[in-house]
């Protein structure tokens, strides 16, 4: 009986195992694991692991069988033995018939619980997204960058209309102190340079009403920084890049390299030439490293300040008015 205790046990055993791997509802393994050989599905492994239990358990019932027989042979009349090799031999065809019922029995309730293989996926079919259209509406089709119109100061208006016009005079009355100093020094330079040295000079640009200092800082800073100068701001931007180019001409201040000459932030307290004390001048014989120490032999209120990019700008040193500037 233990026998077949034993079998009984083992066909349940591969019973349940083989129930599990081969349910419809069962839980789908990817076997392909990166790393291990393909071919050693879980559906495979059972399969295998069946029918090698069911192997051994025919071979074990075979043998259980035989070692019945010998041993009723060798019982020379003892019934107990007959009866116990008897009975091994009933458990072992019994175990068996269990073996070959646990097929019938499962193949008659579900055909699939003895298919043992796992679950084939249709292969899902690759898409694509959608393009994206392309952008459209005002914020795309208008240049983000603006050109402020110059209004509301007439002087400022004038200055932009005749760019080439110096300016020695303003409607302030502490900037015009500034400006009659400045004049008066301008005088000494050109007197010095053309008595000493036979050198000209040419005055450029001096006093600045605020707006026109902020309407060429725009200028400076559109074309520079915004993009206007490389193209980078875009295409909807051709139209304001030639206007600012054609505006950075008219006023002297595109330089050969293709960018603007800098230009100082507007403030009405810091910027040289709203304030009446800075003044742009080109020298005949170009020789600004040595114009300072010319200046300071000949007792000349100015200073040439070397700015970066921008070799021209002279200072008036001493002004009489040190404060802010009104809006005009």
């Amino acid at each position: 009986m233990k026998t077949g205790k034993f079998l009984f046990f083992l066909l349940a055993l591969i019973i349940f195992s083989f129930s599990i791997a081969s349910a419809d509802d069962a839980a789908v393994i990817n076997p392909n694991i990166p790393g291990v050989p393909s071919g050693g599905n879980p559906a495979q492994v059972v399969a295998n692991l069946y029918t090698f239990a069911l192997l051994v358990s025919g071979l074990l019932a075979f043998a259980v069988i035989v070692y019945g027989a010998v041993e009723r042979i060798f019982a020379a009349g003892n019934p107990s033995k007959i009866s116990d090799a008897d009975d091994r031999i009933k458990d072992a065809f019994l175990g068996l018939l269990l073996l070959a019922g646990a097929y019938i029995l499962l193949n008659t309730i579900n055909p699939n619980l003895t298919k043992l293989q796992l679950p084939e996926l249709a292969a899902i079919p690759p898409t694509t997204a959608p393009a994206a259209p392309a952008p459209s509406g005002p914020a795309f089709d208008t240049c983000p960058l603006k050109l402020a119109p110059l209004t509301g100061d007439a002087l400022a208006i004038e200055q932009s209309a005749n760019s080439d016009r110096v300016l020695l005079s303003s409607g302030d009355s502490n900037i015009n102190n500034n400006l009659q100093k400045l004049a008066g020094e301008i005088g000494k330079l050109r007197a010095a340079l053309r008595t000493k040295k036979g050198v000209s000079i040419t005055v450029n640009s001096a006093y600045r009403p605020l707006a026109y200092q902020n309407h060429l800082y725009e200028l400076s800073t559109l074309w520079n920084d915004k993009g206007l100068k490389n193209g980078t701001a875009g295409p909807t931007c051709a139209d304001l890049a030639t206007t600012v180019k054609a505006e950075l001409i008219k006023h002297g201040l595109l330089r050969q390299d293709g960018s603007a000459s800098p230009v100082s932030f507007p403030d009405p307290c810091r910027a040289p030439h709203v304030l009446g004390r800075g003044v742009d001048i080109t020298l005949g014989d170009n020789d600004y490293l040595t114009i300072n120490f010319f200046i300071q032999q000949n007792v000349i209120d100015l200073s040439w300040q070397g700015v970066p990019n921008d070799q021209y700008h002279f200072n008036l040193v001493n002004p009489p008015y040190t404060g802010c500037a009104s809006v005009n």
